[in-house]
């Protein structure tokens, strides 16, 4: 009997063990991939960036705007926008022409001067 209380035991010890630690639902398992659709969106966080440059030898100033999805977990993969999936830039409401995606970076040219507000959106089905 006491091997089997024993054995009891140990298989609802290990059946209590491990879980999220924080309350909440475990997450989702990593699918390895590079392309956005196959992510649940709790997984994904978008990035963006705003950056105006001047240039010496142009005499010109450069305003670009950059936009990008990683996954949360490894900053060092690259996500592409797939499937359902768009990331759009608005100046002051207007939006903004993509210009150039290097890697998954999605890259867009802002209005020189005088905007007041940007907008970032991220959308999926919609």
């Amino acid at each position: 009997m006491k091997n089997t209380l024993f054995i009891a035991s140990v298989i609802f010890l290990a059946g209590c063990v491990g879980g999220s630690g924080d309350g909440g639902s475990p997450s989702l398992p990593d699918p390895k991939s590079e392309h956005s659709k196959d992510y649940d969106v709790s997984l994904l966080e978008a990035y963006f960036h705003a950056n105006n440059t001047k240039s010496d030898t142009l005499g010109l100033t450069l305003n670009t705007v950059s936009a990008k999805l990683q996954y949360k977990d490894n900053t060092g993969r690259h996500v592409y926008l797939s499937g359902s999936d768009e990331i759009e830039v608005l100046a002051d409401g207007v939006k903004l022409q993509l210009n150039q995606v290097i890697d998954s970076t999605l890259l867009f040219t802002a209005p020189v001067s005088g905007v007041g507000i940007y907008e970032f959106v991220w959308r999926r089905d919609g």
